[in-house]
């Protein structure tokens, strides 16, 4: 009986102790999310350009209007028409057609989910099933908001943290994910699968 009570006891302080770690880190960490995706570009992509898969709150998204990887005027923002990441005509933005640099999606643990462009024909681009929708929307409409909209619709509901992980389950059979991973937070130099990004961390711009 009484190590039965022990056996209780403890497994109601791990509990309560991992609900605590969770809500320490807020929306950008979840438990019902396997993986969080950012975006990295330039030609050596060491450039961070947010998370795609962050709630839309949190200061890294690109879907926080407000933030520096969200706000369509910041030089990093994928939106910005005229920057070197959201131009039509920059070889660095996703939204170039013929861009020979586009931003690479990469987890926490440096693992590649391909690149981030509106060319089909791009070796190695991304398979993420709401991210193409948004990609291949613009690239026959050129309407820039509906992009926004399709990858960041994703997200305005209660199952916006476990929709994208879904979607990420398996591409990476050789890379198991973790759940709530501190990486991001000790930031953990990334590599990814096919190749290193060098001196690239999760959140932070080199």
């Amino acid at each position: 009986m009484q190590s039965m009570r022990s056996y209780s006891l403890s497994a109601l302080l791990c509990t309560i102790g991992t609900a605590i770690i969770l809500s320490s880190f807020g929306p950008a960490c979840s438990a019902q999310s396997s993986k969080t995706i950012f975006l990295y570009g330039g030609k050596h992509h060491k450039t961070f350009l947010g998370c795609l898969n962050c709630s839309e709150t949190s200061e890294q998204s690109i879907c926080n209007e407000d933030g520096r990887y969200g706000w369509d005027l910041q030089p990093q923002s994928i939106w910005n028409n005229s920057g070197e990441f959201g131009s039509d005509l920059s070889p660095s933005s996703p939204w170039n057609d013929l861009g020979q640099h586009p931003p690479v999606i990469l987890d926490t643990n440096g693992n590649s989910y391909g690149y981030f462009t509106t060319n089909s024909l791009y070796p190695d681009r991304t398979q993420i099933p709401w991210v193409l929708s948004a990609l291949n929307s613009y690239a026959k409409t050129n309407d820039r908001a509906r992009a926004h909209k399709l990858l960041c619709d994703v997200h305005n509901s209660n199952t916006k943290a476990s929709t994208p992980a879904a979607d990420l389950a398996g591409m990476h059979e050789q890379h198991p994910a973790h759940d709530c991973t501190l990486l991001f937070f000790l930031h953990r130099p990334c590599h990814a699968a096919s190749r290193k990004a060098s001196g690239s961390y999760p959140g932070n711009s080199r």
